[in-house]
């Protein structure tokens, strides 16, 4: 079996050998002979009149069509001598032919949690960047940072700091996508704003984050607070220092807000940001649905599916999308 770099399509959707060096070059799949339901293969001139065209399905399986019925691709015998078959019924995982298999270069998605909590949240919408936009795992990376009683004395301006230098050092050269929860929304704002960031992100979004206050502040602190809770009272010094004149709450870069419809800490008021950056200020209302979370309706907006379909769309926009053509096995290009 020839090696799969050197099968292309055509624009008539035919499977055509590209090796200057073998006789085989510039010729396509045919029909061959039956054997117990199976076709053999063989390879003839493109205009031959038995030369297999092909289609793709939903799940990426690259099929053709004999008497009506669909034929998968395979491949037969030992290792070192291979021939293609064509199968009716359901595909051969291990050697289908993935005709549609596609590679994002993607800018890296940055995800930034809230308030003494972690990054394990975002696992919904990881997975829907990866099937529905072609993201791979490497394309994420969390930014972790302690808050709460273990740092009494840190503000969210000394958060903003730490993420500045982060950044720095991690993405020299290349320009990122901030997916936030909560508090990391004023930690990564205030450093856009404020500390330099803005020259390294492209999109910001704000799931829940308390950018006008969050008005049931005392429910995360009922015993004494942080200096991080007191940055994110309505009118703090903090939060009126980071949104500054009414109405441009931005920096050149694109921002979106999205916000749970019943949030027990932030209501939607309080998330939308003003200005002319701003793609949209969303409100979601299918939150709430998990079990075990303090706060279901502001924990469960990350894993909201109708937060998702504005997210996908927005984070993709821009990206560059390479075809593979056809390919033996999944993966990457």
């Amino acid at each position: 079996m020839p090696d799969q770099k050197f099968w292309t399509y055509t624009s008539d959707r035919k499977l055509k050998f590209n090796a200057p060096d073998s006789k085989w070059n510039g010729r396509c799949l045919i029909r061959g002979k039956e054997y117990n339901g199976a076709y053999a293969t063989m390879m003839e001139p493109c205009n031959h009149k038995d030369v297999l065209t092909w289609s793709v399905n939903g799940n990426s399986d690259v099929y053709t069509t004999v008497n009506g019925n669909e034929y998968y691709m395979f491949l037969w015998g030992a290792l070192n001598a291979r021939a293609i078959q064509i199968r009716k019924g359901q595909p051969n995982a291990k050697w289908v032919p993935y005709g549609v298999s596609r590679e994002r270069h993607a800018r890296p998605v940055v995800f930034v949690h809230g308030y003494k909590g972690d990054n394990n949240g975002w696992g919904d919408l990881k997975q829907k960047l990866k099937n529905d936009k072609h993201y791979k795992d490497s394309d994420f990376v969390n930014y972790d940072y302690g808050s709460g009683f273990p740092y009494p004395g840190k503000g969210i301006a000394a958060h903003s700091e730490d993420f500045q230098q982060w950044v720095y050092g991690k993405f020299s050269g290349r320009r990122i996508d901030v997916v936030t929860h909560s508090m990391g929304s004023l930690v990564s704002r205030y450093a856009i704003r404020w500390k330099g960031v803005d020259q390294k992100v492209d999109k910001f979004i704000s799931y829940g984050g308390p950018n006008h206050g969050a008005t049931n502040w005392s429910a995360l602190c009922p015993k004494g607070c942080p200096l991080e809770i007191e940055d994110m009272k309505p009118n703090s010094r903090f939060i009126n220092g980071l949104n500054g004149k009414k109405g441009n709450e931005t920096w050149p870069i694109t921002y979106m807000t999205i916000a749970a419809k019943r949030d027990e800490l932030v209501p939607p008021d309080r998330v939308a940001i003003s200005g002319s950056n701003v793609r949209g200020n969303y409100v979601v209302d299918d939150t709430g649905r998990r079990r075990g979370l303090d706060f279901p309706h502001h924990e469960g907006v990350k894993q909201s599916a109708a937060a998702m379909k504005y997210t996908l769309p927005f984070l993709a926009e821009g990206n560059r999308l390479t075809n593979c053509g056809p390919r033996l096995k999944p993966g990457p290009c």
